[in-house]
């Protein structure tokens, strides 16, 4: 399905992963969509009124986290991180002067090198901004999941390629689905992907992952 938001359309292995789910167990979704540090504040404030989470993951947040009890899915998709660079730039940077990023999203691996200057940080707010920022040169690599950031280049931007430069340092982790309120959510969900295992394989098909 296309998830529309504020006027903006959605696509993806989460919208349908997640409709599905709702069709079967008679739920009625209501998309929200906000950059990384807004989202942060109004799932965790007191008066939230966010059932779920998703993409989630225990590590993000962490410190956050520490004075809430969150449920987390058993049911996860892998992902990839890095330096994506344009495919024609592939191990040509000898040094990382500059990455961008979504705006929240911290950069774990080189945490150090930003804190002590050596590595400039660019943010925007969604991934189709940081593309074109790619591919006006602002920066020297795109740190984010591969695999998403490649479907929407693919999409928007289909005469150009990204790679995920393996000169630099590459993360991988999983994406679960959490819910702070509702853990019953969270069981279901696993329940119905532990059934719709055909379901689930043919989205991993058709998004690539």
């Amino acid at each position: 399905p296309i998830v529309i938001i504020n006027g903006r359309s959605f696509t993806g292995v989460f919208p349908e992963l997640l409709q599905a789910f709702a069709d079967k167990k008679g739920y009625v979704l209501e998309y929200q969509v906000y950059p990384l540090k807004r989202q942060q504040f109004l799932y965790y404030s007191k008066d939230s009124a966010f059932d779920i989470r998703f993409p989630d993951n225990p590590y993000w947040d962490k410190e956050l986290k520490q004075s809430y009890n969150l449920s987390y899915s058993k049911f996860s998709l892998p992902f990839t991180e890095g330096v994506i660079v344009l495919a024609e730039n592939e191990g040509k940077i000898t040094e990382l002067t500059s990455l961008g990023t979504l705006r929240g999203f911290t950069v774990w691996p080189y945490k150090d090198e930003i804190s002590s200057g050596k590595i400039k940080i660019e943010e925007a707010d969604s991934i189709p901004s940081l593309l074109s920022m790619l591919l006006g040169g602002r920066f020297d690599g795109l740190y984010m999941s591969y695999d998403v950031a490649n479907y929407f280049m693919k999409k928007l931007h289909p005469s150009r390629s990204i790679v995920l430069d393996k000169k630099f340092k590459i993360d991988s982790g999983s994406y679960f689905l959490s819910s702070l309120r509702n853990s019953k959510i969270v069981e279901e969900f696993d329940f119905f992907i532990n059934d719709n295992q055909k379901l689930l394989n043919e989205l991993k098909q058709k998004y690539n992952l």
